[in-house]
Parts: structure tokens; C-alpha cells; sequence
């Protein structure tokens, strides 16, 4: 996607939320009829995933140099009953309670125009991932058993997954491959590009990081925004099996210098909080190395502030995302964070078993799709070599984010240039996608 100013994405995501007069574009052919996906519906069927707003509580983000008794006023003028700021990462960032029966809408408004310290200001709303839950036993993980996956050092890339979590024991792996919070030996150089015959691996300080510490737990491997601890468990299931894909396909393509980052922003319900996602981003994109971020999940209809406005900031990031599984043409039904219009995110659907189609529940848009990869019958292998099969446009994404992983790491180039890459790798078909890159991505 064209590269745009924060102005001008503003409006297009303004201009998306209110609608538009157009027709939709002639719904595809769907040529085979995959098995329950994650949540399946048909065409004509009304949004499930719509965001929940919250009547008394904003996320607000001051602006650089605001201090501590600057943010306490700035608290006590709009009578915020309470707030909440972000584990292990920006400060700048809150989430304000105020009384019940507040006009919520017109206090943001409010502090919009009053202008007094506060960069952005936005609504906080709960979402609902479409998938099912695994019905797993929660539990936690030893400090012990998370230490025996993490790497030694980090090297080359960082793949950070906001998500449900990881169930480590559920994994068909024991070698370590989660993130060191702690120290990197070789990561990829992000600024100068690597010329012809050049390694896109440069040694860097060998100095120790600083792991995040809050309340008295001490990130190992990961944070869970949810529950406030370094324990990243995944108690519904979704996000061990984005994991699963990941590393899989990984190994398919014969690539170990990459870790992966696991950030839980959902519950074992796969329900969300803006704010968790908000905080979990901010904790992924602030990691040394971290240059792909796997975001499996998605609302309808209202795009929100900061969210967008973090992810076009983090240009060197691209930003894998699953386009939904509602069936609908999200140029007119957007779905974010996949309908974003910003080159560094790259939006997935799934096209079928036959490889002849667009599967039946997926989304698509020639605007606000990129590409179909498989999101059906995914096979997913477990710790006993037991396999299941896994459906939906979030196990489409992981797939996707492989191959960008493989190009960051061979030629260090840009979000756009990747997606770039992708499609000219891509295999192309004879039958319309319906998205942007008439090409499938296996």
C-alpha cells in the first residue's frame, strides 16, 4: 500500500468508518466448501465482531516531557477516578476511569481541544477474537520450562506474536527459540542497506538490556498484558497455534536465526482490551530486532487513533495481519488492523483446498487485501506428533509472515519492498482473488 501522511490516513480511515455510496465489488466464486472454520458465516450476515466501547474510561497519550506532576494536574482537571499505565514499556501512555454516567464522548472531546499535555486521546473498547477455545486447563508455566525454550543470544530477526500466548508443552519443538530479554550477540543491521555480497548480520553491543520488571514478576521471555506477569500461558489456544505455523514453516525454509517474542493481549475467552493491545504493541515494537509482528485478530467498522498512529510511526516494522472470516469485502466493511492503509501492514485471507478459489468465510478487497495463503485444513502437529487441522484467515497470516521473514533476513529490505518481494514470488492464478496481488503465497 501506498505510503501515506498521518494526515491523510486519518481521513481515509474517517472516510472508511462513515461508509461509502459505491456497490461492493461481485462477490467471487467460492468453488469448495472447506470445514467449520473459526467462526463461519455467510455472506449476507450481519458483523459479529463489532468493538464494545467502554461508557467511562479513555486512553489518553501525553506528550513528550510531561512530567509526573504535570500528568497528576492534568488527572485532576478532568476528575479521572482512577488510571492504569502500560507494564514494561511507555509511560506515556494511561488509561483513565472516570465516574459512571460520564458523557464519555464529550469529555474526549474535551480534552481534544483543550490541548493541555495530551498527544492523543481514544476510546477503550473490548473485542472478540473469531475462534473457538481449546477448552485447555490453565496453568502456569515454571520460570524454569520458559528458560529452557529462550535462546541463549538473539539472532538475526525477532518475531514478535500478539496474541493469546504460547502453550510450550503443546509445541512439537524443545530447542530453545523464545526471545532473550536479556542480551543480543548478532542482529539484522536496520540502517544501512545491505549491498550485494554483504552479511545483513553486524555484531552489536555486547552490553547487558534491562529485562522488565513490574510488581515482582521479572520477564523471562515475553510479557502477558492480561494477567500482568512474565508467564505468557496461552489458555485458549489460538496463539500456540499461530506459533505452531510460524515455526514449522520456519524450519520448511530452513532458517534458525530468528526467535520469537510472545505477547498475550487475550484472555482464554479470546476477548481483548484496546488497552492491552495498545500496551503489548508498544512493549513488541520497542525490542532490539523485532521486525515482523504477527497480529492474528481483528474488529469491524471503527479504525480508533492510536493504534494506527503507532504502527505507521514503526516504519521498519512490517505487520502481518489475517483479513477476517466474515466473507465480506472489507473496502466497504473494514476489518482493522488488516484495512489500515499503510505499507508496512500486509493483510492475509485464504483461498481453499483446491487452491482454485477464495475459501468461502474469508474477507477479501482489491484495496485492503494483499494476499490469500492457506487458512484451511492448516495442519498442526502437537508435542505427541498428534495432528489436528486448523481453519481460518489467522493461520493464513502466519504463513505470509514466514515469507517476510525469509526476505528480511536475506535482503534486509523495507516492509514495502517485502510485500514487493512476496508478490513477485507469489504464484499466480487463473481465477480472481479478489485482493490487491492477484497471487496466492504458499
Amino acid at each position: 500500500m501506498t505510503r501515506l501522511t498521518p494526515l491523510v490516513s486519518i481521513l481515509i480511515l474517517l472516510f472508511l468508518y462513515s461508509g461509502c455510496s459505491r456497490d461492493p465489488l461481485q462477490e467471487p466464486i467460492v468453488k469448495s466448501i472447506p470445514k467449520t472454520p473459526e467462526n463461519q458465516s455467510s455472506k449476507n450476515a450481519p458483523l459479529q465482531n463489532l468493538p464494545i466501547e467502554s461508557s467511562n474510561e479513555l486512553i489518553v497519550q501525553f506528550k513528550q516531557g510531561v512530567s509526573t506532576v504535570q500528568k497528576q494536574a492534568i488527572r485532576q482537571r478532568y476528575e479521572v477516578k482512577t488510571y492504569q499505565t502500560c507494564n514494561c514499556s511507555n509511560q506515556q501512555i494511561e488509561k483513565w476511569e472516570f465516574k459512571e454516567g460520564i458523557d464519555i464522548e464529550g469529555r474526549k472531546g474535551q480534552i481534544t481541544q483543550d490541548d493541555v499535555g495530551i498527544e492523543s486521546v481514544d476510546n477503550e473498547f473490548s473485542y472478540l477474537m473469531e475462534a473457538v477455545t481449546t477448552g485447555w486447563i490453565p496453568y502456569s508455566q515454571s520460570p524454569d520450562l520458559i528458560r529452557s525454550r529462550t535462546k541463549a543470544n538473539n539472532a538475526g530477526i525477532t518475531i514478535a506474536i500478539l496474541d493469546t500466548g504460547i502453550h510450550l508443552q503443546k509445541l512439537p519443538v524443545s530447542t530453545p527459540f523464545l526471545y532473550n530479554p536479556g542480551r543480543n550477540t548478532t542482529t539484522l543491521h536496520t540502517d544501512i542497506r545491505v549491498r550485494r555480497n554483504q552479511s545483513p548480520f553486524v555484531q552489536s553491543s555486547q552490553r547487558p538490556r534491562t529485562p522488565c520488571s513490574y510488581n515482582g514478576q521479572t520477564e523471562i521471555s515475553g510479557w502477558d498484558f492480561v494477567n500482568h506477569d512474565f508467564d505468557t500461558f496461552d489458555d485458549h489456544g489460538h496463539g500456540t497455534k499461530v506459533a505452531n505455523v510460524i515455526i514449522t514453516n520456519m524450519e520448511n525454509e530452513q532458517i534458525n536465526n530468528y526467535q520469537i517474542l510472545p505477547v498475550k493481549v487475550m484472555n482464554d475467552q479470546g476477548k481483548g482490551s484496546y488497552f492491552d493491545l495498545i500496551c503489548g504493541y508498544i512493549y513488541a515494537s520497542k525490542k532490539e530486532s523485532v521486525s515482523i509482528i504477527n497480529m492474528s485478530f481483528g474488529w469491524y467498522n471503527t479504525p480508533f487513533v492510536l493504534l494506527p498512529k503507532l504502527m505507521s510511526e514503526n516504519t521498519h516494522i512490517t505487520h502481518i495481519t489475517s483479513a477476517g472470516n466474515s466473507n465480506k469485502n472489507t473496502d466497504f466493511y473494514p476489518h482493522y488492523p488488516s484495512a489500515y492503509p499503510f505499507d508496512n501492514i500486509i493483510a492475509v485471507g485464504s483461498f481453499n483446498e483446491g487452491k482454485d478459489g477464495k475459501v468461502s468465510f474469508s474477507n477479501y478487497g482489491r484495496n485492503s487485501v494483499d494476499f490469500l495463503s492457506l487458512g484451511t485444513a492448516v495442519p498442526i502437529e502437537d508435542n505427541l506428533g498428534d495432528i489436528s487441522y486448523a481453519y481460518g484467515t489467522s493461520f493464513a497470516a502466519p504463513f505470509v509472515a514466514v515469507k517476510a521473514a525469509k526476505h528480511k533476513i536475506d535482503f534486509n529490505e523495507t516492509p514495502l519492498e517485502i510485500t514487493n518481494r512476496i508478490y513477485t514470488n507469489g504464484t499466480p492464478v487463473s481465477f480472481p482473488t479478489f485482493t490487491k496481488y492477484n497471487v496466492i503465497v504458499e
